[in-house]
């Protein structure tokens, strides 16, 4: 090898190191990995719960299960030189699409109906988010790692409700709605509870009743429509809030308001 070739060589395998070398690490809304359409799809019926206080007064059939997905950057015409990559984000979308997958696979093989108590961790590096999942992105991987606790059933019981004092709960008057939705919120108030009322930013509503995952639905159905919505209230409490930016927008802000809280260690 003639020896002015040896620097561009070097910088080659430096550039090549450097590209299987790349981890970016980002943490990404459950909430919308959950609403994309193929995710729901694999998911179907099962409850599925983020951050380990979700696994609290849960019967676990099996502890512990880990899952790892991943997904690779193709690009949308391998064919074609300028296709552009897809983005760090999208790809790991299909990572966590992956191991939602293997997650209901273990579930279904072990008889139960319910994934609580998610955390992401990969590596054993823990973290410990009902809000955001963790996701590796390389230059010719990405990857998703999760551990769940697998239930048969979980508690019919909502969390007990956050009431913000906004307003009774049959306050038809404080209802920030016209008055069909005012009529379709004094329907919902006879409803059997577990049960969520929401309001979407166009000025509709959405609500479920008569069952465990009431909240997740109602936000499952404002992510179908692309629109934004806030809880009004849940079982016998309003949640609502006057000010935009203190109102819960999402089941992973519903999750954090209700977690119960760990006892203090006097000894700390």
């Amino acid at each position: 090898m003639n020896a002015r070739h040896i620097p561009a060589l070097l910088l080659l395998v430096s550039a090549v190191m450097s590209a299987q070398a790349r981890d970016r690490v980002l943490h990404l809304p459950v909430d919308e990995a959950l609403a994309d359409v193929t995710t729901r799809g694999i998911v179907g019926s099962m409850t599925v719960r983020f951050g380990s206080a979700s696994a609290s007064n849960v019967d676990v059939l099996t502890h512990d299960v880990q899952v790892d997905g991943g997904a690779l950057p193709v690009r949308e015409n391998a064919y074609q030189r300028d296709s552009q990559p897809p983005s760090d984000e999208s790809v790991c979308q299909k990572a966590f699409t992956d191991a939602m997958k293997r997650l209901a696979t273990a579930a279904r093989q072990a008889g139960a109906t319910a994934a609580v108590g998610i955390v992401s961790d990969f590596k054993g590096q823990l973290v410990d988010d009902a809000a955001t999942y963790e996701c590796h992105a390389g230059s010719f991987h990405s990857y998703v790692s999760l551990r769940a606790q697998l239930a048969r059933t979980v508690s019919q019981a909502s969390p007990v409700p956050v009431n913000s004092g906004y307003a009774d709960l049959a306050n038809l008057d404080a209802v920030p709605s016209t008055p069909a939705g005012k009529a379709r919120y004094a329907h919902f108030l006879t409803l059997p509870k577990p049960r969520a009322f929401a309001f979407l930013e166009d000025g509709t509503w959405r609500f479920w009743a008569d069952t465990p995952d009431a909240v997740s639905k109602v936000f499952d159905d404002c992510a179908r429509l692309n629109k934004r919505c806030w809880l009004y209230a849940v079982d016998d409490g309003v949640v609502w809030n006057a000010e935009e930016g203190r109102r819960i927008a999402s089941a992973a802000q519903w999750r954090l308001a209700t977690a119960p809280v760990a006892p203090k260690d006097e000894h700390q």
